[in-house]
């Protein structure tokens, strides 16, 4: 539950699923392991790095002409650095409420 929404565990069909300690205990052991590989801080910044070197210097140059309110202080690498650090922050946070025991009750966000 966060304070920021409403909580997904308490509504529709959700409710149910979350009600089976079973399947409870296999999401948040599911969570964890992507936590710790494909979803760590490590994985998704390669995957931004990827995403970026993809897109080049010119698409993100021709984009900040084309919308220059939208041209983030900094440039293109500023803005890789923000998202990298957003995204961190979140998994940090999302580690948190894994490590409570019961992450349901994982309260907040960045």
């Amino acid at each position: 539950m966060t304070d920021d929404c409403a909580s997904t565990f308490l509504y529709g069909w959700w409710r149910g699923l979350f009600a089976d300690d079973g399947f409870r205990n296999a999401y948040f052991d599911r969570f964890r392991a992507l936590i710790k590989n494909e979803l760590s801080i490590a994985s998704l910044d390669a995957l931004v790095d990827k995403l970026a070197a993809q897109l080049g210097t010119e698409a993100p140059a021709r984009n900040f002409v084309r919308w220059p309110k939208d041209a983030p202080v900094g440039g293109h690498p500023a803005e890789l650095k923000r998202l990298k650090d957003w995204i961190a922050g979140r998994v940090r946070w999302i580690e948190g409420c894994l490590a409570l025991p019961d992450p349901r009750t994982c309260r907040g966000g960045p």
